[in-house]
């Protein structure tokens, strides 16, 4: 994994308080410094065992496990600007896995609409838009629907629906036979070993994942929205942020994408803590931090599921 001259060891990792700052250029995006308060740095540990686990995969007639598919990143075509309903149809059916679903919406032009949408394992859709940039202030919810077996999908954007194109891409897993679920990962093999923890590092609006057998995976927030639609961290609420990042343990391609939630408390402001001319620092906290998400591998696909310790995190404010 390449050098961030932010990142920290593991054991500063819950300390940190978001020092490095990201700017809302660049290919990748990002958001201004002002957002510098969200912060999902941390070890994350599985509840009640393993943070992977729960797969999903085939098995024919003869006993003989036939594992799942995975498709990553499939052309989905053009979202089009100001429709308020969006359709597509998965190259690969019947036998969609339920739960594997990520759709996911990239700008075509710089400061673009741009969302990410996953579904409930129930044939629902859900995620949220962002009209302009990467800026959670503009972001917008949306619903849809995914019929497994003949892989068409639907969702429903709040008006006006995108303000520009976007790039439609899709990451699922399909089953050529009935599907099996199991809770049980003694006979499936993970991808470079059974995952017990990740160690999650943000830097701005990258992310840096390492497992708990060394693997290591890079990506990005999606969307984020936060507390209200608020972007200067004085207002309590959640903060959800979509992600994906993806690594090659063991040779094989994976790619992990879900949402990061948590619950945000502000605090009064302190002067003592100020930086620069007239700057004052508020300091808050960041509790309640969670990952879910899918694990996708060319073997099968898996749940994601865990939980870190809370943060303290700080956010500078100009005053005249």
């Amino acid at each position: 994994m390449r050098s961030v001259v932010c990142r920290v060891l593991p054991f500063c990792l819950l300390m940190f308080v978001a020092g490095c700052e990201w700017d809302s250029s660049g290919d990748d995006g990002g958001w201004s410094d002002s957002y510098s308060w969200i912060n999902f740095s941390g070890l994350y540990l599985g509840i009640n065992g393993p943070i992977v686990g729960g797969f999903t995969y085939a098995s024919d007639d003869s006993s003989t496990d036939t594992v799942g598919t995975v498709v990553n990143g499939e052309a989905g075509g053009t979202a089009s600007a100001f429709q308020t309903i969006i359709t597509g149809t998965l190259a690969n059916r019947p036998g969609v896995v339920p739960g594997s679903v990520t759709i996911v919406f990239s700008a075509t032009v710089a400061n673009g609409s741009s969302g990410s949408f996953t579904d409930d394992g129930s044939g629902g859709l859900s995620g949220s838009v962002n009209l302009v940039g990467p800026d959670p202030a503009t972001a917008q919810p949306a619903t849809g629907t995914i019929n497994y077996t003949t892989g068409a999908w639907t969702l429903t954007l709040t008006s006006p629906g995108l303000l520009t194109d976007a790039t439609i891409t899709v990451s699922y897993s399909y089953d050529a036979g009935s599907a099996t679920t199991t809770t049980d990962d003694s006979g499936i093999s993970v991808a470079g070993g059974q995952v017990d923890t990740i160690l999650v590092e943000q830097v701005g609006n990258r992310l840096f994942f390492t497992d708990s057998n060394g693997n290591t995976y890079e990506g990005r927030f999606n969307v984020v929205s936060t507390a209200g639609g608020d972007s200067s961290g004085s207002t309590a609420g959640t903060v959800v942020g979509s992600f994906q990042v993806n690594g090659t343990p063991a040779g094989q391609a994976v790619t992990i994408s879900g949402t990061f939630t948590g619950a945000y408390t502000p605090a009064n402001s302190d002067s003592s803590g100020s930086s620069g001319t007239g700057g004052v620092e508020t300091h808050g906290r960041l509790s309640s931090r969670s990952i879910e998400g899918i694990w996708l591998q060319p073997s099968g696909t898996a749940n994601v599921n865990g939980t870190t310790s809370d943060l303290d995190v700080s956010t500078t404010t100009t005053t005249n």
